[in-house]
C-alpha cells in the first residue's frame, strides 16, 4: 500500500498547504499586482505553517500599499506574528463585542486617509 504523505494538523484540523499556497499567495500577489489596498483574512496559526504565505504577507507589508489584516490571537503569539506585529508600520485593532459594530467603519475611515496621502 502506498504511503500518502500526512498532512499538518492544527487542533481537529488538516491544513491543505498546496492549496493555501495555489490560492492564498496568489491572491496576495494579484493584491499587490492590481488593487489599491491588500486585503488578508487571516493570519492564523494554520497560515503560518506556509514559508511561501508568510513571504507573501511580508511583500505586502514591505510595499507601499497599504494591507489590511487579521491576525489571530495564537498567530499573533507566534514569532512570526511577534515581527509582523511589532513592525513600526503596523497598527493593531482589538476586536470586541463592544467594539465589533463599528469597527468596520473605523478601519474603512484609516485605509481611506492612508489612501489619500
Amino acid at each position: 500500500m502506498a504511503s500518502t504523505p500526512t498532512r499538518p494538523r492544527i487542533g481537529k484540523y488538516t491544513v491543505n498547504l498546496a492549496d493555501l499556497e495555489r490560492v492564498g499567495v496568489e491572491a496576495i500577489s494579484r493584491a499587490l499586482r492590481e488593487a489599491q489596498v491588500v486585503v488578508i483574512d487571516e493570519i492564523g496559526p494554520m497560515e503560518l505553517l506556509s514559508r511561501k504565505f508568510i513571504d507573501a504577507v511580508f511583500s505586502a507589508l514591505d510595499s507601499p500599499k497599504p494591507v489590511l489584516a487579521t491576525i489571530h490571537v495564537r498567530a499573533g503569539e507566534s514569532e512570526v506574528g511577534r515581527r509582523i506585529l511589532s513592525r513600526g508600520d503596523v497598527r493593531l485593532y482589538e476586536l470586541t463585542l463592544a467594539n465589533r459594530e463599528r469597527a468596520p467603519y473605523e478601519l474603512a475611515r484609516v485605509v481611506a486617509n492612508l489612501l489619500s496621502r
